[in-house]
């Protein structure tokens, strides 16, 4: 991962990969992150999910920044590429504020099994990373079940 040289400036203390993320709508501040991913298998390839959500909580923001979410594959090629956002801090605010970036990606494919990184850049700037391997799984067959005759 790389660190903002003079260690100032907006950062991350980690990332999440998860199904969904549930926001309260009375109280803005309280998320819940539904299935949360450790990895991810398929009995082939290419995989495709529906959708993939990347999180994290940034904190030393003194004013606005932008942030997008990539995946990579060992190559360093990008995979997947979330929007760029713009988090505008509320008055009152002060680098102690816990910011929630939250992004989709919807369709997420991966071609080949392998471990991916999915990496938080804010302003350009790497602030966090998450490896994440991609497995093939091999479907189970069960032997030696009677058919119930007696």
């Amino acid at each position: 991962m790389v660190i903002r040289a003079n260690g100032k400036g907006p950062h991350s203390s980690g990332l999440i990969l998860c199904e969904r993320v549930l926001q309260d709508l009375v109280n803005r501040d309280a998320v819940t992150c539904v299935n949360i991913f450790n990895g991810l298998s398929a009995q082939s390839f290419p995989m495709l999910m529906p959708v993939a959500y990347a999180f994290a909580q940034v904190t030393g923001a003194s004013g606005p920044f932008e942030y997008e979410y990539k995946i990579l594959d060992t190559d360093g090629n990008i995979v997947a590429l979330s929007q760029k956002s713009r988090v505008e801090p509320q008055p009152g605010t002060d680098e102690t504020t816990s910011h929630k970036v939250i992004s989709a990606f919807n369709g997420l494919g991966f071609e080949k099994e392998g471990l991916y990184l999915v990496i938080l850049e804010i302003d350009g700037v790497e602030a966090a990373e998450l490896p994440l391997k991609v497995s093939r799984i091999i479907p189970q067959v069960v032997s030696g079940q009677s058919g119930g005759h007696a």
